[in-house]
């Protein structure tokens, strides 16, 4: 709603124009001041006569003070409890119908201000109708935000649902992580034990190397006195060959060969047959005796 304030005006409780303004005194009791033509007015203290500031009307023209109407303390003092409440000091008889106009003349600039609060007042009403019936109309758009409000409530609802889906994700994976990083500190002295020993085995193969080396090199040298030997038992069958080959191999039919396998076939037959007959000489000597 507008502010709508009332003009400022300026009145008088003892009835001077409102376009002049009227002397205010707070001196000390017993002091006089000039009414109308001439007449003077005793004021008791704590009581202000003259000017009254008027002020506007507030946005909700609900409020509206005493003096916003243009009416003092005096003057309402004066409508509940009579005339009494502000004596007049004697020989002011001549001045008391002045008052009266003068108070007659507040009374309907009072009534100007009620009436004119009043249209102020069905201005707002107006205003206040008025605003009402937009809201009224305004009313229908609701469906449509409220369907836009849901979605997005929905929206929104699985966005924290996604979230809360991701978060226990990562909190698997992280417990997972945890996991792995534990086995891996429980598995280091294994590791660390399983080192030690490859590198005792690499000690292992170092002298099986060195083992290995010695070996052929005894192999190669058992081979060269392989060799010397077989030459030496040639030449020692040889030599017994000869020996033997003007005695007992002549009474043998079968020529000698010249290779070394026949010539140890044909001595041993020939010892064969030595054993065989001493073995029956033997046993004839024994069944003799």
């Amino acid at each position: 709603s507008d502010n709508m304030p009332l003009p400022r005006r300026r009145s008088s409780f003892l009835g001077q124009q409102p376009s002049t303004s009227t002397a205010e005194s707070s001196g000390p009791p017993g002091r006089r001041v000039s009414v109308g033509g001439g007449g003077s007015l005793s004021r008791p203290p704590g009581v202000y006569v003259g000017t009254v500031p008027t002020g506007g009307v507030s946005s909700l023209g609900t409020r509206v003070s005493r003096r916003a109407l243009g009416i003092s303390s005096v003057f309402l003092q004066g409508l509940r409890s009579s005339a009494a409440a502000v004596p007049l000091a004697p020989g002011l008889d001549k001045g008391r119908g002045l008052s009266y106009e003068s108070l007659n003349g507040c009374l309907v600039e009072y009534i100007e201000k009620v009436r004119a609060l009043e249209q102020v007042n069905q201005e707002l009403e107006e205003h206040i109708r008025v605003y009402l019936d937009k809201k009224a109309a305004s009313v229908g758009s609701w469906g449509a935000l409220r369907e836009s409000w849901e979605a997005i409530y929905h929206q929104v609802g699985e966005a924290v649902l996604e979230n809360a889906r991701l978060m226990l994700h990562t909190e698997n994976i992280q417990a997972c992580a945890e996991d792995f990083k534990d086995r891996y500190e429980n598995e280091q002295p294994f590791r660390k034990a399983v080192e030690d020993e490859i590198n005792s085995l690499y000690k292992v193969i170092d002298d099986a190397n060195l083992t290995k080396m010695d070996l052929e090199s005894q192999i190669e040298s058992m081979k060269e006195e392989l060799t010397l030997l077989s030459k030496n038992h040639e030449e020692d069958v040889k030599v017994l060959y000869k020996q033997l080959a003007g005695s007992q191999l002549e009474e043998l039919d079968v020529p000698l060969g010249s290779g070394l396998d026949d010539i140890l076939e044909k001595i041993r037959i020939h010892w064969e047959r030595d054993i065989e007959k001493n073995r029956a000489e033997t046993g004839a000597l024994l069944r003799t005796k």
